[in-house]
């Protein structure tokens, strides 16, 4: 630890230094300790890095006398009476609150030094296989002149410095090696994240993009916007210029990064990704890898307990631990194949079709038609009059008022230039080859010369996160000239189709232990499947589980033959559903899933339940909030950032009970356990 008696008694050897300012002393210490790698790399390949250099290499002390304007003798002296105490104490002089001078490179020229400077992590070859292996890097070619984007001091000039292993070829970079067209990243998490070739993005923005998409449903888009107009420091004459602008795809990737860079710390695994290739598909692989491992082994609070979802019940003199999961479903979605059901990937987001499927494109979009559709046209000669509708409908002024109230009530992706969603289906009446009466999904009902459904009070929308306005529900059109045969209805498509819903298992202590994306509709088999696949180590499956349709789901069980979960596992219903949705006449509603049935559910009054049993209700308030954000991603990208969301929500929840006392835990026969939900 260097002393104020060893600093006074190596000035004294050299008088002249007496005479330094004190600013430029300070200075001095810290730039020559932020400089040390630069240091360090300029040596001979043999050197031993922990021993500080007898000289500073001239192009550093030349940046030293520029920066600190003190001749170079006094900078030579500084560095002869204080290169030990700097080589070995430096990072520790630096400290938390040290802003470096400005800087004053001019633009055009290309320099080797600056007081921001990122480095490799390494400072010797860490391939094993290399007979340079422990040998000290050399400099690939000059620093590259980067944007940091930081939480603290906004946007800033820097220089990113890569290193060379010249007997295998390796070369260092701030974040990652890349040898033989992999890139390998360093373990643990570092300070900066490289979101493209010249950006930089400080940990500490993406941990703040994260959180905002958690607690707030903030898309890529906004997080890039709110950092431009509330973090980058810039003034007026800097905002436009391009190197100074975060863009969606950089707050993207920056999260998609860090995301996979802390899985791989948490699993004790390295990232590695294709070094070359375009950045848009660098990461897929390992996306699609986290993506189908969770799908397996659940969110890492699988296994969670805590005194919230876990009670103990006595009964007859004898103790029992009993818990339980509520199970609901939310509609959000994803693009995904024409085909009902189909669970074929899409090539693009922007594709109707999987692989499989793609010669349905050549039929009329209608439903049920499989009629080839005519040249330039979307649909058949029998169905033409419903895609004139279309046509018409999509241009009409009736359209905006929907629009303008699914916005209300909507987090839109982009809040400066919001765009509004798209309507890409239609039911209508045909009555002798016209249309008498249409209504789509998000499309006011309307008649096919323009009359306008009854308006809507568009002032009354509710301020959490819904996407069924009350101009979704078809309004009957009276005809007074309807023919009594002659008219259909029908259904056509015209845009894409999405997935149905998230179905999801929350504990009542509001920790969401898995989700499955249910493709054409929510069906009780659906359900029964993923409750069994989720479940399948023994002890795994709660004593009881909550859902809306258990009646249904409960006789469906004991059609089955050798279906037992019916039998093993309580069934009941949420006392509020049970009083108003269910028939109190039926058998399976009013004693398999009647949860007065189970007093081992109940609260100390005997009427309630012990449990929240509308938590999952509650946690698809926040689930559904991301519906405009997902709704134009990618399979991969749609699994990968809700997957991450529950696992960040999670985290939260698991600090909250901790503060509130409820002990949270895991079942250690359960943490790694696979688990799968059948495709």
């Amino acid at each position: 630890m260097l002393t104020i008696r060893d600093v006074l008694s190596s000035l004294g050897g050299v008088p002249s230094l007496l005479n330094t300012p004190l600013p430029a002393f300070s200075q001095f210490i810290r730039l020559a300790s932020k400089l040390r790698p630069a240091i360090v790399h300029q040596q001979v390949h043999h050197w031993t890095p922990s021993v500080a250099p007898q000289s500073l290499p001239d192009d550093v002390s030349r940046f030293l006398v520029g920066r600190l304007s003190i001749p170079k003798t006094s900078v030579d002296g500084l560095w002869e009476a204080l290169k030990d105490g700097i080589w070995y104490d430096g990072p520790s002089l630096l400290g938390e609150d040290w802003v470096p001078l400005p800087e004053c490179t001019p633009e055009s020229a290309r320099p080797r030094l600056s007081a921001r400077m990122l480095f490799p992590p390494a400072q010797v070859c860490m391939n094993s296989e290399c007979l340079g292996h422990g040998k000290l890097l050399r400099w690939k070619d000059d620093p590259k002149r980067i944007t940091l984007f930081t939480f603290s001091e906004g946007v800033q000039d820097a220089l990113a410095v890569q290193l060379q292993c010249y007997r295998c070829g390796t070369v260092y970079y701030p974040n990652y090696t890349a040898y033989q067209g992999i890139r390998r990243y360093y373990a643990g998490l570092p300070e900066f994240v490289q979101v493209s070739d010249h950006k930089y993005v400080e940990r500490t923005v993406l941990e703040h993009f994260t959180m905002l998409s958690v607690l707030s449903w903030t898309s890529a888009t906004n997080a890039a916007h709110i950092y431009h107009e509330s973090l980058s420091q810039l003034k007026d004459a800097e905002r436009e210029i391009a190197r100074y602008r975060l863009r969606a795809e950089h707050t993207w990737d920056g999260f998609v990064i860090l995301a996979l860079l802390r899985d791989a710390r948490d699993q004790s695994t390295v990232l590695e990704v294709p070094n070359g290739g375009e950045q848009k598909d660098r990461f897929t692989a390992a996306m699609r890898a986290r993506n189908e491992r969770i799908r397996r082994s659940g969110q890492p609070e699988y296994a969670h307990y805590c005194t919230r979802c876990v009670r103990r019940f006595d009964d007859d003199g004898e103790a029992a631990f009993i818990d339980c999961i509520v199970i609901d479903g939310v509609s959000i979605g994803r693009p995904c194949c024409g085909v009902r059901h189909c669970r074929g990937e899409l090539h693009t987001p922007q594709d109707h079709w999987c692989l499989e499927h793609m010669d349905q494109a050549n039929f009329c979009v209608v439903e049920g038609c499989r009629l080839p559709h005519r040249l330039r046209f979307r649909t058949c000669e029998l169905h033409a009059a419903i895609e004139e509708h279309y046509d018409a409908t999509g241009k009409g002024m009736f359209n905006l008022r929907t629009r303008l109230q699914r916005q209300r009530v909507s987090h839109p992706t982009d809040s400066i230039t919001p765009a509004a969603p798209v309507d890409e289906e239609i039911e209508v009446e045909v009555e002798g080859g016209r249309v008498v009466y249409a209504s789509g999904l998000g499309l006011a009902p309307a008649i096919a010369t323009g009359t306008t459904a009854p308006s809507q009070d568009v002032s009354s929308t509710s301020s959490g996160p819904s996407f069924q306005s009350t101009a979704d529900v078809p309004v009957p059109i009276l005809c007074p000239e309807k023919e009594v045969t002659g008219n259909y209805t029908a259904r056509g498509r015209f845009g894409r189709r999405h997935t149905h819903n998230e179905q999801t298992f929350v504990r009542p202590c509001a920790m969401i232990t898995c989700r499955e994306t249910f493709y054409g509709s929510e069906t009780v088999p659906q359900v029964l499947d993923m409750l069994k696949k989720k479940h399948l180590i023994p002890g795994s499956r709660p004593r009881y589980a909550y859902f809306d349709n258990n009646c249904i789901l409960f006789k469906h069980c004991d059609s089955l033959p050798g279906e037992t979960i019916h039998l093993e596992m309580g069934l009941p219903v949420d006392v509020f559903h049970w009083k108003c949705k269910h028939k109190k006449t039926d058998e399976a509603c009013s004693y398999h899933c009647n949860p007065l049935a189970f007093p081992e559910l109940l609260g100390e009054d005997g009427k309630s339940s012990h449990f929240n049993s509308s938590a999952a209700e509650q946690t698809n308030v926040w689930f559904g909030g991301y519906h405009a954000i997902v709704r134009e991603m990618s399979a991969v990208k749609y699994d990968f950032f809700l997957d991450e969301m529950i696992l960040r929500k999670n985290e939260i929840t698991r600090a909250k009970l901790e503060r509130e006392g409820c002990r949270p835990g895991y079942r250690t026969e359960l943490r790694f356990a696979s688990t799968d939900v059948s495709s």
